[in-house]
């Protein structure tokens, strides 16, 4: 329930504000308030008894009294109908109600501000307003209705001071609508805000209080939300329902909220005293919901959540069977709303599990289709659960149809620009994205199967690396266009960059800017020549792109089935890879970077292992579809440090561009084999998708000139240990690379190198670096006495630079990201990629100081010389391994990212 602020109308009060000499009129308005309180007092009567009888008194009430009134007191008359509808909405879910309601509440508003009425009631036809549209957001979950009641709580609340008696109803709801705007969009900034609300009005309220318990349930709620202190949770929720009677209106919202507080902590301890008074919890909801209330759905899926959740520590049919029982119960009362689109996807789950694990059931299994298939085309769910129950949808036809399959999932892919909105921030797209993980790739397995590999290619490309690529294809679509339209261009180019800002002013609204800018990317599009702007290239664009670059070897893996997609002379070959199935994949991933640091001889025989399977796996398979499973003779070394001093090089030898999907994305493909590896029969180099390969084909910028080097050494990163070797580092690389700028010490700083890097083509940095585990806010560079503030993933990504050729992370983990994004290049090596970068030389794990010194140092001898990137960097490495050969830990880590 969602409590209007529509108050009596005091008799004197209308008598006083009309003017005396028109008796008419004063009398008209004595008569208006006569019947605005008698309205609001049968709604009062029926919200504290239930009483049907006064609320259909009510409505009559209100529509001979909106019939009847006149200009004067129509104002008054269109919020008191408002009032009516909506509460007869919350009773009765009566269709239309709340659509009538905001209508009626937007023409009172109108005259107010035209000055037909009251001018104080404004910010509280405003907030009623907002109450009106959280409450249609609940039951629809349009986008527009949250905006809406923003705009106007906001309004209200710039009018109303803190000793307003209306101010903490306000600040209360305007942490509802913050919350919801999490729920639809998955913003996170937007729950902390609500939390900082919620806190507030309930500091504010009176303990022991029913509105006290109100305020606490909804706190409470808030932290289920943001996955910490959960027995915070249980204790506010419980306290709510310890305040209140259950024949008090909202006993059986706060039971419900303490139930989702209690499955929540289950969740997190497994106690199994949680789950059984979430049950009991759940049980007094539905039992102390009218039939007909609008609320009732919302409760009933709740319960069904608790039924899943017994389902999961005790897998037995009366389980499922409670939820598809409930289910349907929803379904059939709420059909068109949130509530029915859930319920349908709830028991598409539970019939799917029955039939497969327990009682083989054609007829379920036709059934669970059937209402997934409703449930990811239902208007009314956030994206990311459209995509869950879509996936789930597309599955079905796959034994049956892989064209069938196919043609659902690129139905169903259709939303995944939507997922990754920017009206949520960086860190928030990157979560909304890992909960996708491994969508893509089940989509292009379909494709394969389907005897459609170009459309495999273009689904990767189009839904993996979407933040890379929505750079990308922006910076040089935006040239494009800005020679055409150049206003239209430096628009565009002033949204993206307060969107993209890393540290944005205060009391900027990403939503407004997001819908700004999804209205500038059509008006483009309405354009002549311009209506692919933006859009991914497809198959025959991006062949034509990748035209005499060399394999480029796409390595798909699914539970669907795992390919190898090689384009190799302009032909697309599909190598089947059955031995990559994404769990042993990310099984492996998980251990080769724990085994690879490891000195127990255990974690030795294990990374062999593991090489030796990605080489029978995966690497032998597709270099002998290559034509390039004969190991070359090594032409003489130029580097130094072992190997001869012959002018020879690697350049003739062929290079295989890798772009490897979820797990494969942190292992060593280069380093795959025995004694004589990958390294030993191509030149190696890896992408997150070919559009990064194609945006960066362009040469250097320098014009002949030697290139501009910036050398960074970090050697004290408190609260870090020290790194004495780095400074040696840089300064061994600055007699490589004369005239370079070297920042050691207290210059090695953010400013000055955030400062630094826009000047100089090639940027090496010698220092810590903070793997990504939770996306991209908790990832960087570590400078000189950072205080745990690193050069972050957002700062780089930010800092474009035209000339940027080359970047080389000598450093920990710089090419790792978290398992739930590595299609999304979530890592340093990527953000210098987004920074405009060619190549970047990234590593998969932590190195060895002497040890990274030593491949810097041949890496760039080489460089200097002419080869490019992948090639000095495979000299490199060749030479490193050749020399300690039982030590991959040492030589394998590196990796090149580029052409």
């Amino acid at each position: 329930m969602i409590v209007a602020e529509c108050p009596f109308r005091p008799l004197g009060a209308s008598m006083a504000r009309n003017d005396p000499a028109d008796p008419l009129a004063a009398l008209e308005h004595v008569l208006s308030a006569q019947q605005h309180d008698s309205i609001m007092r049968l709604i009062q009567v029926h919200e504290a008894t239930g009483d049907m009888a006064a609320l259909v008194s009510a409505e009559a009430q209100s529509a001979v009294y909106l019939d009847q009134a006149g200009p004067a007191v129509l104002p008054d008359a269109l919020a008191a109908r408002a009032m009516v509808l909506w509460t007869r909405y919350e009773r009765l879910a009566v269709p239309g109600d709340l659509d009538e309601a905001a209508d009626c509440l937007e023409r009172s508003l109108a005259l107010h501000e035209r000055g037909a009425g009251d001018k104080s009631r404004i910010p509280m036809i405003r907030s009623d307003l907002a109450g009106i549209h959280l409450l249609r957001w609940q039951s629809l979950r349009s986008g527009d209705d949250l905006d809406t009641a923003l705009r106007h709580l906001r309004k209200a609340l710039d009018v109303t001071g803190e000793s307003d008696p209306h101010y903490l109803d306000r600040i209360d709801r305007l942490g509802g609508i913050l919350e919801a705007r999490f729920r639809q969009y998955g913003d996170y900034e937007s729950l902390q805000e609500a939390l900082k609300r919620y806190r507030e009005a309930l500091g504010a309220t009176e303990q022991g209080t029913a509105q006290f318990a109100g305020r606490a349930s909804n706190l409470g709620l808030a932290y289920v939300l943001t996955g910490y202190d959960a027995d915070k949770a249980v204790e506010l929720t419980r306290h709510a329902v310890d305040l209140t009677r259950p024949a008090y209106p909202l006993h059986a919202r706060f039971q419900s909220n303490l139930s989702v507080a209690l499955v929540a902590r289950h969740r997190q301890r497994g106690w199994a005293v949680d789950l059984d008074a979430a049950r009991k919890a759940s049980r007094a909801a539905v039992a102390f919901t009218p039939k007909r209330d609008s609320a009732r759905a919302m409760r009933m899926l709740q319960l069904a959540e608790v039924a899943i959740e017994q389902y999961r520590i005790d897998p037995q049919p009366k389980h499922l069977k409670e939820v598809i029982r409930t289910a349907r119960q929803v379904a059939l009362v709420g059909r068109g709303t949130a509530f029915g689109s859930v319920a349908l996807g709830l028991e598409g789950w539970a019939d799917s599990v029955l039939a497969l694990n327990h009682r083989r059931s054609p007829m379920r299994l036709r059934r669970a289709e059937r209402n997934r298939a409703e449930a990811w085309r239902s208007p009314n769910l956030p994206t990311s659960q459209r995509i869950h129950y879509g996936k789930q949808w597309a599955a079905h036809a796959v034994v049956r149809s892989p064209q069938e399959a196919l043609e659902r999932f690129e139905e169903v892919s259709e939303l995944l620009p939507r997922l990754a909105s920017q009206r949520i921030s960086r860190a928030d797209q990157e979560r909304a994205l890992g909960e996708i993980n491994g969508f893509v790739s089940d989509a292009a397995a379909c494709a394969v199967a389907a005897g459609r590999p170009e459309r495999a290619v273009e689904l990767l490309e189009g839904g993996r690396g979407t933040l890379l690529s929505r750079v990308f294809n922006l910076r040089s679509d935006l040239d494009v266009l800005r020679g055409a339209h150049p206003r239209m261009a430096d628009e565009l180019e002033a949204a993206r960059e307060a969107l993209d800002s890393p540290n944005p002013r205060p009391g900027t609204d990403r939503h407004r800017l997001s819908r700004r800018w999804d209205e500038l990317v059509e008006e483009v599009r309405a354009l002549v020549g311009f209506e692919d702007f933006l859009r991914t290239p497809g198959w025959s664009s991006l062949a034509r792109e990748l035209r005499g670059l060399g394999p480029v070897v796409w390595i798909n893996v699914s539970l669907l089935g795992s390919h190898a997609l090689c384009l190799v002379a302009g032909e697309l070959k599909v190598v089947d890879l059955p031995g990559l199935g994404p769990n042993e994949v990310q099984r492996r991933a998980n251990a080769f970077r724990r085994e690879v640091v490891s000195p127990m001889r255990d974690a030795a025989l294990a990374v062999a292992d593991t090489r030796r399977w990605l080489w029978e796996e995966l690497a032998e398979p597709v270099l002998a579809e290559l034509g390039l499973l004969e190991a070359r003779e090594a032409p003489g070394d130029r580097g130094g440090g072992g190997g001869s001093d012959s002018d020879e090089s690697y350049d003739d030898w062929p290079t295989v561009h890798w772009i490897p999907t979820r797990g494969l994305a942190f292992l060593p493909i280069h380093a795959a084999g025995g004694p004589v590896a990958v390294l030993d029969r191509v030149v190696s180099s890896y992408a997150p998708t070919a559009r990064s390969l194609t945006v960066h084909a362009g040469g250097t910028n320098r014009g002949g000139r030697a290139p501009k080097a910036l050398l960074v050494a970090a050697e004290n990163a408190a609260p870090l240990p020290l790194l004495p070797g780095v400074v040696k580092e840089v300064r061994s690389l600055g007699k490589i690379l004369p005239g370079s700028l070297t920042l050691t010490g207290e210059r090695a700083v953010r400013r000055e190198v955030l400062a630094a890097l826009p000047s100089h083509d090639w940027a090496h940095f010698a220092c810590h670096a903070v793997y990504p585990h939770g996306g991209s806010s908790t990832g960087g560079l570590m400078l000189h006495d950072a205080n745990g503030r690193p050069l972050s993933i957002g700062d780089i990504a930010a800092k474009w630079s035209q000339g940027a050729e080359l970047a080389f992370l000598s450093a920990c983990d710089t090419a790792q990201s978290a398992p739930e994004l590595a299609d999304e290049a979530v890592h340093l090596a990527g953000a210098f990629q987004l920074a405009g970068y060619r190549q970047v030389v990234g590593t998969l794990w932590p190195v060895q100081d002497q040890a990274a010194r030593s491949i810097a140092e041949r890496f760039y001898k080489r460089a200097v010389q002419g080869e490019s990137s992948a090639v000095a960097l495979h000299g490199a490495l060749r030479q490193m391994r050749d020399e300690r050969p039982g030590e991959p830990a040492v030589w394998a880590s590196h990796v090149l990212f580029g052409r």
